[in-house]
């Protein structure tokens, strides 16, 4: 494998490097051309690393994803989902890679502006930079299929997958230190020089951190949600049409409150630019934007839970995933009682369900059949 890993790296390292040395070494590229294709570069490696993270088998590090991004309650879900071929992605990396895309956000148009200063007096050769970026993505290309194509995702965590020495070279050595030169009027042979250790780098430094370790045991049962032998005695499922109708008609409401609020941002300084019509154009994109993010993320966190009543315990189940969340012993349960809002008469589907124990408190919302979960918990336990 080590072999096969080696030649793929060769290859992208050939493809994102061939054209920027030809340019530098044979066309006297100057460095704000040279800034141009690893602007591109960066971007296109952020975004593959957010695409490999999506699959990145070991457990997240602590603290790896800033509290501020949403959807928290996905950190703690256990296993994967598999689409086609491809290996299993995992929601709890979900954060992570929107935090991710975040950052691409941010640093793209910001990159921008640095690049277009840089080539304020600088002709940029169509031609040849449009097939430097064609090798680039083409060599990014090859790195993610041999980066699933050799299960690399199996020994990597979703910092190192996100965050790839490739990712960080381009960053710092392409667009920082050639952004440096550019505003130094470097001469040529020093943005050779500079090529040159960065095709040198791709081509000899690995891209990720594997541990050594054999892989995490997060998506294996552990005793606290084993599922017991036998079928269970009742099973309650979320009515998932409910949870997003809910999910959908809050969804505006979430542009008062960041991350969401930055749409709402976008779209006043929209208006302020293009005219109150296209103000209310971005705003009307913001909201179903939001309204769909907030509903596919309620989807993916408890659409797909059904809760298996046992003897002994409760195990709530996810069908996407294929696996159990947690579990809580009926023992442990102090009560079970269906709660109610102010907004149920408005509210689409069913009340939650909050089941208390010794203090903790689950709240199962929209569950079908609730006062019939009720009675099953708490009777004969």
């Amino acid at each position: 494998m080590r072999r096969s890993i080696d030649r793929g790296r060769a290859v992208r390292a050939t493809l994102s490097n061939a054209v920027p040395l030809f340019g530098v070494a044979a066309l006297g590229w100057p460095a704000g051309v040279l800034l141009v294709v690893y602007w591109i570069e960066g971007g296109v490696a952020l975004l593959r690393g957010a695409l490999q993270a999506s699959f990145a088998r070991q457990e997240p590090e602590y603290g790896v994803i800033p509290g501020a991004v949403p959807g928290k309650a996905l950190d703690d879900k256990r296993g994967g989902v598999s689409v086609g071929p491809l290996p299993p992605i995992y929601p709890r990396n979900a954060r992570a890679v929107f935090a991710a895309a975040s950052v691409l956000l941010i640093f793209w148009p910001v990159g921008a502006g640095v690049v277009a200063a840089a080539t304020v007096d600088t002709t940029v050769p169509v031609g040849p930079v449009s097939l430097a970026v064609v090798g680039v993505v083409f060599g990014h290309a090859v790195g993610l299929v041999e980066y699933l194509r050799s299960e690399q995702y199996a020994s990597v965590s979703v910092r190192s997958a996100l965050f790839g020495r490739s990712s960080v070279g381009v960053l710092v050595v392409g667009v920082g230190v050639v952004g440096l030169l550019s505003a130094a009027s470097a001469p040529s042979a020093v943005l050779l020089v500079v090529v040159s250790i960065k095709f040198v780098a791709d081509l000899s430094i690995g891209d990720h951190e594997e541990t050594s370790d054999d892989p995490t045991e997060w998506d294996d049962d552990s005793s606290e949600v084993e599922t017991p032998d036998g079928p269970p005695t009742a099973t309650f499922r979320a009515d998932r049409r409910s949870l997003l109708a809910r999910a959908a008609g809050f969804g505006p409401l979430y542009l008062l409150v960041p991350p969401y609020l930055f749409g709402a941002i976008g779209a006043v300084g929209v208006g302020l630019l293009a005219g109150l019509g296209a103000g209310l154009l971005a705003l009307g994109a913001a909201v179903v934007v939001t309204a769909v993010a907030v509903a596919v993320r309620t989807d993916v966190e408890v659409g797909h839970l059904e809760y298996r009543v046992y003897r002994d315990r409760i195990v709530a189940y996810d069908t996407l995933l294929d696996a159990s969340q947690w579990a809580l012993k009926r023992r442990t349960i102090e009560d079970a009682t269906v709660a109610s809002s102010v907004v149920d008469s408005i509210r689409p589907g069913t009340r939650t369900v909050v089941v208390s124990t010794f203090g903790d408190d689950r709240r199962l919302r929209a569950l079908e059949r609730p006062e019939a979960f009720v009675e099953s918990v708490t009777t004969d336990r």
